[in-house]
């Protein structure tokens, strides 16, 4: 069940790559629509696929120069969704107050795609868990900060939402000292 799901998973966002030539091929859009049949009746709810997809182009929308979480809820405010900010033409963005050129130039020139589409990859490679912030599953603590990130990454199984949560911040260069306090502390 596990494999059908990456299967269907993988068949549709290799789908939103390569729309063009893909709908045209008849088997495989009948394999889709199986797969799509198949989630569906395993109660496996359909926004899953919308999420994935969307999780693509937040991922882009972060790494888009100029662009931090402030200026990606804003733009994500104004235009419904990240995939929508990237569809939009430089016109679009003359009403979004204090967006600078760069990060406008940032967005046209979808050059943050290769770095999401990397990222994607480490992410599912690596069984991350994603919390998007228009999610149910995004922390509540989180939500009604202005500055939260519109993503965050962990891996294991917990309730972000728990009233304790401890975190632990990492750092590149990690001393002896830090692995050895983790270690008891944890």
């Amino acid at each position: 069940n596990k494999n059908r799901y990456l299967n269907s998973f993988l068949m549709f966002s290799f789908c939103f790559r390569k729309k063009q030539k893909l709908l045209s091929s008849r088997k495989f859009r009948q394999g889709f629509v199986n797969h799509l049949i198949w989630l569906f009746l395993s109660n496996v709810a359909l926004f899953v696929f919308m999420t994935s997809n969307e999780l693509f182009y937040a991922l882009a929308l972060t790494r888009a120069e100029g662009i931090g979480d402030v200026f990606a809820k804003k733009l994500l405010e104004r235009f419904g969704s990240a995939e929508n900010v990237f569809s939009a033409t430089k016109k679009d963005f003359t009403d979004v107050s204090r967006l600078s050129k760069v990060a406008v130039k940032a967005i046209l020139s979808k050059a943050s795609f290769k770095t999401a589409e990397r990222e994607l990859s480490f992410i599912e490679k690596q069984n991350i868990n994603v919390y998007y912030f228009g999610n149910k599953d995004y922390p509540n603590k989180l939500k009604h900060c202005a500055d939260a990130p519109i993503l965050l990454f962990a891996k294991g199984n917990f309730d972000l939402n728990n009233r304790k949560i401890l975190s632990i911040v990492g750092t590149r260069k990690i001393t002896s000292y830090g692995t050895d306090f983790c270690k008891k502390l944890i």
